[in-house]
């Protein structure tokens, strides 16, 4: 399904070569790329997402660029995002450019194409006057940032533009009612300071207090309740409610979020204000919805629809502890103003629309610079991991001679080497660079690896327990990944106890007879392994707990959350194919269950012993290793070596094709690097040499894990061809080495073999 946002684009570059990349990547022909490309921004698949291109138009001078856009405004067809380069001789540069259009055009939106430092930020901003329709794009630039910018910024232009022809209406609106009132009641003072009031409203919550207020001076009330309202789903959502206790106004939280209307409500919305006048003020009105002192009914109620136009955009009610409080002048009063107030509260609901669209941009665009070099770090410490993990294995199988000590120490090297792997799988799980890895393994050994952590990320304040069950059945579950949901669940449970308190860790074996049971609503019928995580923090609100699984959702002061932990810890389980289940009290703490599918039958035998380790297998064979990474070269070739195969060695692509010219018939297998230097990867080699010898068998290897075979993880399947991580064990890498030698075939199961 297509966009609807303005999607007119210009490109003012002096290089024609450029508005032919732009008009590929932004006016495709097909929409295949686009299918791609949505697909890696998205999850999904190409076929969901179909891509109505941006119309773009190109000026190669900011002359000719200036007249475009005074046509295109001419028309009634303006330019929403402008792609302008810096560099422009002999007319005006980028930033002069900007300028004039921006006199022209301020709504429009402006990326600065450069790829010098011609300008600071500061001078720029100097020289514009504003910058906030105005960002920066490096060259050469990445096809996926484009199409992000595009995208967004012509959603903001278009959000932008609405928002404003939206704003001139409603204070049409609001300037009409003004004076209707007026003019029928002088009487109605407050309303010429309404409007002013909700134009400071930063949000729906703050125009709210200001509506009750207005209506407290106007008519007086002890109780009052305000609901915005969503024709779509016939749903009230709670703005805020208020009574009159022990002779004090407090605010009252219910017990929801959203419900449908009560039937007084919902005849307010289908025939208009209501008056209700009880004859015996100690009943409760039955069509009503109590909140508050539910024990003193109220004798005289108002409701009233809150209306912008025609449309019903809230429920607005006051309520009096007085006999015949109100009359039906009172009502006309009461729904004037709550009509006087509909477009406010439309306009306001629009701008906090807009804010949260840009702060989900803004924070996108941070955590995808962060899971970069997230990324970037986590493959170059991979490639230092292996060298040193290759050392210390080879200096251990020569150990037999050396101290105890001595070889303590070196078991320590490798055990270290293994931690520090797992953490950078964390990193490249955060940057999107990492396959989920299921395997069937018993929760409690991945708690237990993770408990030292834990105890000193949650600080001595906090009283630190774990109860594990034991004989648990298997889970097949990536345990990074779950280390991942329990460091999250930590870290929520220890931001919610400033003065400390008790987090308590348990783990039990549960069995479902039938789905849906009342305790456990999305359970379904067999055995399950259940994770519990409670802490005696300040506990979440009613009001607050149907949505903390919502992604950039967060109570935690700006700064200090990014909103997404609870939405990975949901996504995560869901991807395991188990489910959470929350209980909170505020005051007294949170409980969060995770539900895992155990395995049926598997259970790990707690007193057997462990195998003795068979030597590695050997062999005679000729390898041709390729890896740019010279450190890493020299430990994989030394312990093939020592295993018996025949290593050749090559530090690219193109110097292994001409060691393949020499010794190509002798070679039996290829162990290549996945991404290397001088423009021939790791694939495109293996493609190459299995075109000159079809029998040759293929290991990859990457510090990067399987995301760097991209589109391309079909030719592990189709050639039988293995991947390893790096680091790996050196009795992984000479095991992994055999079996393909032997044919044998590799393990593309399930999860390993999805990019």
């Amino acid at each position: 399904m297509g966009d609807t946002f303005n999607r007119r684009i210009l490109v003012i570059d002096d290089n024609r070569a450029i508005h032919e990349d732009f008009r590929k990547i932004l006016s495709p022909e097909t929409d295949d790329a686009y299918g791609e490309l949505s697909a890696e921004l998205f999850g999904d698949s190409p076929e969901r997402r179909r891509f109505t291109p941006f119309e773009l138009d190109s000026a190669f001078q900011g002359q000719e660029g200036l007249e475009l856009v005074k046509q295109a405004l001419a028309a009634g067809r303006p330019y929403c995002v402008a792609f302008i380069d810096v560099r422009m001789p002999p007319g005006w540069d980028g930033i002069e450019t900007t300028a004039r259009l921006w006199d022209l055009c301020p709504e429009l939106q402006v990326v600065i194409c450069t790829a010098y430092s011609d300008y600071g930020w500061e001078e720029i901003d100097r020289k514009l006057g504003q910058n906030d329709g105005l960002v920066i794009l490096k060259k050469p630039f990445d096809t996926v940032e484009v199409m992000q910018l595009a995208q967004a910024l012509a959603r903001k232009w278009t959000l932008a533009r609405q928002a404003g022809l939206r704003l001139a209406e409603l204070d049409a609106i609001v300037s009409q009612r003004t004076q209707e009132l007026r003019a029928s009641n002088e009487n109605l003072e407050q309303f010429s300071t309404l409007g002013a009031r909700l134009s400071m409203a930063r949000n729906i919550r703050e125009a709210g207090q200001i509506i009750v207020d207005t209506a407290d001076r106007l008519l007086g009330w002890d109780a009052c309740l305000m609901n915005l309202y969503s024709p779509e789903t016939n749903v009230l959502t709670h703005v805020l409610n208020a009574d009159l206790i022990g002779g004090q106004r407090q605010e009252c939280v219910p017990d929801y979020r959203q419900r449908p209307p009560s039937p007084l409500a919902q005849k307010a919305i289908e025939e208009g204000g209501q008056l209700v006048l009880k004859t015996d003020p100690t009943r409760m009105h039955p069509e009503g919805a109590p909140f508050g002192d539910t024990t003193r009914p109220s004798a005289s109620t108002m409701v009233v629809p809150i209306r912008n136009g025609t449309a019903v955009a809230g429920i607005l009610s006051i309520q009096s502890y007085t006999a015949n409080a109100y009359d039906q002048r009172s009502l006309e009063t009461f729904q004037a103003l709550a009509d006087h107030c509909g477009g406010a509260l439309d306009r306001i609901r629009t701008e906090e629309a807009l804010r949260s669209s840009q702060e989900q941009l803004r924070q996108s665009q941070k955590l995808e610079a962060i899971g970069q070099l997230a990324g970037g770090v986590a493959h170059d410490f991979n490639n230092l991991l292996a060298v040193i993990r290759g050392n210390a294995d080879l200096a251990l199988t020569g150990a037999q001679d050396c101290s105890g000590e001595v070889t303590e120490c070196l078991n320590q090297i490798t055990a270290a080497s293994e931690r520090a792997a797992n953490l950078t799988r964390q990193l490249l799980a955060f940057s999107r660079k990492q396959m989920m890895q299921s395997r069937p393994l018993e929760l409690n050994d991945a708690l237990l690896n993770l408990t030292k952590m834990l105890r000193r990320l949650i600080g001595e304040n906090i009283d630190f327990q774990c109860h594990y069950a034991a004989g648990l059945p298997l889970v097949r579950a990536d345990v990074g990944m779950l280390e991942q949901v329990l460091i999250n669940l930590a870290v929520n449970a220890r931001d919610a106890m400033p003065d400390g308190g008790q987090l308590l860790i348990t783990t039990e074996q549960l069995t479902f007879e039938t789905a849906c049971e009342p305790a456990h609503p999305e359970a379904r019928p067999g055995m399950f392994v259940c994770l519990t995580v409670k802490d005696t923090g300040t506990g979440i609100s009613a009001e607050h707990l149907p949505r903390i699984f919502d992604p950039f959702f967060t109570t935690k002061e700006v700064g200090k959350g990014t909103g997404l932990g609870l939405a990975t810890v949901y996504g995560i389980v869901k991807q395991h194919q188990g489910w959470v289940e929350v209980s909170s009290q505020v005051g007294t703490g949170s409980t969060f269950k995770i539900f895992l599918p155990a395995l049926e039958g598997a259970r790990r035998a707690s007193n057997d012993p462990k195998p003795q380790a068979e030597p590695p297998p050997r062999g005679k064979e000729t390898l041709l290793l390729v890896e740019d990474e010279e450190s890493v070269r020299s430990i994989t070739r030394l312990l093939l070596e020592r295993s018996g195969y025949r290593v050749l060695e090559a530090g690219s692509g193109p110097e292994a094709l001409k060691i393949w010219e020499a010794a190509g018939p002798e070679v039996d297998l290829l162990l290549t690097d996945v991404i290397m230097p001088e423009g021939l990867t790791g694939r495109e080699l293996a493609q190459q040499l299995l075109e000159k010898k079809t029998s040759l068998k293929i290991i990859f290897q990457s510090g990067y894990s399987g995301e760097v075979m991209g589109e391309n993880s079909e030719f592990l399947l189709q050639t039988n061809s293995y991947f390893l991580a790096k680091p790996c064990a050196p009795r992984d890498l000479l095991c992994t080495v055999r079996r393909c030698l032997d044919g044998l075939p590799a393990e593309h199961h399930g999860e390993r073999t999805r990019i």
